[in-house]
């Protein structure tokens, strides 16, 4: 698959100044081939399901139900942790994350037709460990999001259903359960593809406190996407949005090398599988704060807590003014950002 540099035709992503960065392209090599693979594997996913140092692979033939784990070597070369045979067939959705206190990645599997999910740990050896089982999902989830969405030392969910524009987001106990964060029933249903990527860690923040995934939904219709900072409780709020983007695409985030300033960028990078093309974006922040969860609270709360976070509080909708001395009603609602300014129009009452 051909490789392109990354393409200046994406509308400018504000607050984001291009100018002003040195962006080092990824360089990629030809590690090593694998000969004799299946010709169908229905699903390869990557993970750390063994103590080599490199990615670890599952890769699973929906057909008969097998699953076989591989570890790599970094010279491109393969070997076979165990094969599994008894799978089920259904198995919609199969993502990593860690789930469970193995020290290696487990799996959630996803059988959309049945509404069922499993959550498994794996034990380095290619063998399973079932956490938990739950067959009362919904059987029109189309997307899952495995990320860090809270402080929790286990993967969050984000859980989409594009039929009816519903999206959820959960964090995970270590044990296959799920603990709802926040729920929104207002979201676009024309998202192709939603990606986690790293977030920032801000000036004022310790190295050492949790650090919450930014999310990249694409509109593959348009070429159209929007970026999102997530605040650790499943609130989300808007960094910037972009035009441009290839028709149409499989879009894929990681990091492919390419470091602004030198700092590693999340990376996008969007397959066209009409022309056998594939183009990598970088993408960078200005943006160096989270933005604080000021749901629920005082217009004055909000405030204090917004400045000390170093951003800049301004209100809208009501009374349309920017200053506020009440510590009572109203609460803040939405909240949207540019630059560092944080604008929340409230939702109930007017301030003093």
């Amino acid at each position: 698959m051909p490789i392109h540099p990354p393409v200046p035709s994406v509308g400018v992503f504000e607050p984001f100044d291009p100018s002003s960065f040195t962006v080092v392209p990824p360089d990629f090599q030809l590690v090593g081939s694998v000969q004799n693979w299946r010709a169908n594997w229905s699903a390869i996913v990557t993970g750390k399901y063994s103590d080599s140092p490199f990615s670890s692979l599952l890769c699973y033939e929906s057909d008969s139900g097998v699953a076989a784990f591989y570890q790599t070597d970094g010279a491109g070369g393969i070997q076979l942790l165990r094969e599994h045979s008894d799978w089920r067939h259904s198995w919609t959705f199969i993502v990593p994350g860690v789930f469970g206190d193995s020290g290696y990645d487990g799996l959630l599997l996803y059988d959309k037709q049945a509404g069922f999910a499993a959550f498994y740990d794996t034990d380095g050896q290619g063998n399973l460990i079932l956490l938990h089982e739950d067959s009362t999902w919904r059987n029109t989830w189309s997307h899952i999001v495995v990320a860090p969405f809270s402080d929790s030392p286990y993967s969050g969910l984000l859980l989409y259903d594009q039929s009816a524009g519903f999206g959820a987001i959960y964090a995970t106990d270590g044990h296959g359960h799920l603990k709802l964060l926040r729920e929104y029933s207002d979201w676009r249903t024309t998202w192709t593809a939603i990606l986690a990527g790293a977030g920032q860690i801000s000036s004022k923040q310790s190295k050492n406190e949790a650090l919450f995934a930014n999310l990249f939904f694409y509109e593959g219709s348009t070429g159209y996407g929007e970026t999102y900072a997530t605040d650790g409780k499943g609130g989300i709020g808007m960094l910037g949005q972009q035009w441009g983007f290839p028709l149409n695409s499989d879009v894929f985030a990681g990091n492919s090398g390419c470091i602004g300033n030198g700092q590693e960028w999340t990376n996008l990078l969007s397959f066209d599988r009409t022309t056998n093309v594939g183009t990598i974006y970088a993408f960078g922040f200005t943006q160096d704060v989270l933005v604080p969860d000021v749901f629920q609270m005082s217009a004055t709360e909000a405030a204090n807590l917004i400045e000390a976070a170093g951003l800049v509080p301004k209100f809208t909708g009501v009374n349309h003014t920017h200053s506020w001395v009440s510590s009572q009603s109203p609460v803040a609602g939405q909240l949207a950002t540019k630059g560092s300014t944080v604008t929340m129009t409230l939702s109930t009452g007017s301030l003093q």
